[in-house]
C-alpha cells in the first residue's frame, strides 16, 4: 500500500511537472521570470508544413570537375614546356582523364601527374600513345560526400531566412537530401528559394576603411528603426542596414555579416564591410 502511494505520488509530481514546463504553449510567459519561456517546436504530423526530398547532380558536380581538372593539366603541360598532343576527361562522371602523348612527352606528363597529384590520381593504363588517369576511390567518395554536404549547408542557410524552428535537412542515400520544414505555410517560396541556382560573389574585406564605431552605428539605425535580425529575414535585414547607413559607409561597400562555425545563428556573426 506504501509503494502504491509513492507511485502515485511520483506520478503527480511528473504530471505537474510536464504541465509547468508546456505553459509556454499555453499562456504568455513573457515577462514573467519564475516561468519557462521556451515552447515546444510541433513537427509535420502536429501542424503540418513542407516535406520535400530533393536530388543533388553529384555525377554533374563530379563532371565539371574532371573536365576543369584536364584543363588545368593541359595549362599546366604548356607552361612546363611537356609536350602532349591533348588532355581530355574521358569519362568525366566517373572521374577519367586521357593525356594524349608519345615518347618523352608522355613520359614527362606521366611523371607530372604521379608527383603533383599522387593523391588524387591513379594511372589506369598506358600505351605508346597515351595515358588514363582516374581518382581514386577513396578520394571520389570524399568528393561526393562533400559536395553532399555543402548542399545541406546550402539550403540550411537559406532556410534560415523563413525563421523554421528545427527544421530537419538530412542526407538520404547516395544522392539525395531530406527537408522537413514545420509549420511552413509558403511551401512554393520555400521551393523556389532552396531551387535557386546559387551565385558566388567576390568582394574584399575592408578591415582597415571599417567605422570605429560601427557596432554602435548599427545598434543606433536598429533602435530608430525598431528592428533587428531577430526580427526580419537575413536578406531583408542586409538590405535595411545597408541602405540606412549608406551616408556613414565608404563608398561602394556594404554591411555584410560572418557566421561562426559553431554559430547557432547570424545573431552570433560579426560585422564586416
Amino acid at each position: 500500500m506504501e509503494n502504491l502511494r509513492m507511485r502515485l505520488i511520483a506520478a503527480g509530481f511528473g504530471i505537474l511537472l510536464a504541465c509547468f514546463w508546456v505553459l509556454p504553449n499555453l499562456i504568455n510567459t513573457e515577462g514573467k521570470a519564475w516561468l519557462p519561456k521556451q515552447k515546444l517546436n510541433y513537427g509535420l504530423d502536429i501542424q503540418g508544413g513542407l516535406h520535400l526530398v530533393m536530388g543533388v547532380d553529384v555525377a554533374g558536380v563530379v563532371s565539371e570537375s574532371t573536365t576543369r581538372l584536364a584543363n588545368v593539366l593541359k595549362a599546366e603541360f604548356a607552361k612546363e614546356g611537356v609536350s602532349v598532343s591533348d588532355v581530355k576527361a574521358t569519362k568525366p562522371a566517373d572521374g577519367e582523364i586521357e593525356v594524349m602523348a608519345t615518347g618523352e612527352g608522355l613520359e614527362k606528363a606521366v611523371k607530372h601527374v604521379e608527383d603533383r597529384y599522387a593523391s588524387m590520381l591513379q594511372k589506369m593504363n598506358s600505351t605508346e600513345t597515351g595515358a588514363s588517369f582516374r581518382y581514386y576511390d577513396a578520394y571520389l567518395n570524399d568528393y561526393k560526400s562533400k559536395v553532399i554536404h555543402q548542399a545541406i549547408e546550402t539550403i540550411r542557410n537559406r532556410i534560415d531566412e523563413f525563421g523554421v524552428a528545427e527544421p530537419s535537412i538530412q542526407q538520404q542515400g547516395a544522392d539525395r537530401i531530406l527537408v522537413q520544414l514545420p509549420g511552413m505555410a509558403d511551401a512554393e517560396k520555400a521551393k523556389a528559394l532552396i531551387n535557386t541556382a546559387a551565385k558566388l560573389d567576390f568582394m574584399m574585406v575592408l578591415d582597415d576603411k571599417v567605422p570605429p564605431d560601427l557596432n554602435q552605428l548599427i545598434a543606433d539605425v536598429e533602435k530608430t528603426g525598431n528592428y533587428s535580425i531577430k526580427t526580419l529575414k537575413y536578406s531583408e535585414y542586409i538590405s535595411r542596414i545597408n541602405q540606412d547607413l549608406r551616408a556613414k559607409l565608404p563608398e561602394k561597400s556594404m554591411i555584410l555579416f560572418e557566421k561562426a562555425d559553431n554559430a547557432q545563428n547570424m545573431e552570433a556573426g560579426r560585422y564586416r564591410s
